[in-house]
């Protein structure tokens, strides 16, 4: 019982947000990756319907959003991975992209394991990520 009752809540919260992201974007999901403007065109649409405009808005949203991935099984990892390289470009966006990864794998398996108090690590994590913020700014503009 204390097993199943966790990986059914995971497959219905994964079901709930596949429904509602499709819901949300159906008419915007790209079906070509070779059909840039398509992929613009998901990128606006999410950058307007979330109003991320500025970059620490965009990054927050891609960090929340990865983090659901990694956590609620929330589908479409790859729309994801792809904003972040539309938004942060190819270099930057891959960084930030497996630096969050390792760290959301990281203090899982922390928080598992060795049931260590993970508010310094994440308390490290958010230092990191605005002093990157910080230090990238809007200076080098946009990616698209």
């Amino acid at each position: 019982m204390y097993v199943r009752a966790p990986v059914i809540a995971g497959v219905l919260l994964s079901l709930a947000g596949a429904v509602l992201l499709y819901a949300e974007f159906e008419s915007e999901l790209p079906h070509s990756l070779h059909n840039e403007t398509e992929w613009l065109a998901l990128a606006s649409s999410v950058s307007a319907r979330t109003h991320a405009s500025s970059l620490p808005t965009r990054l927050g949203v891609l960090l929340a959003l990865h983090a659901l991935h990694i956590y609620a099984c929330l589908p479409l990892l790859h729309l994801t991975k792809v904003l972040y390289g539309m938004w942060l470009g190819l270099v930057w966006g891959w960084l930030c992209c497996v630096a969050w990864e390792l760290l959301l794998f990281d203090c899982t398996s922390i928080w598992l394991f060795c049931k260590k108090d993970l508010s310094i690590d994440i308390t490290r994590a958010v230092y990191v990520l605005v002093s990157w913020c910080t230090f990238r700014g809007d200076s080098l503009g946009d990616a698209h």
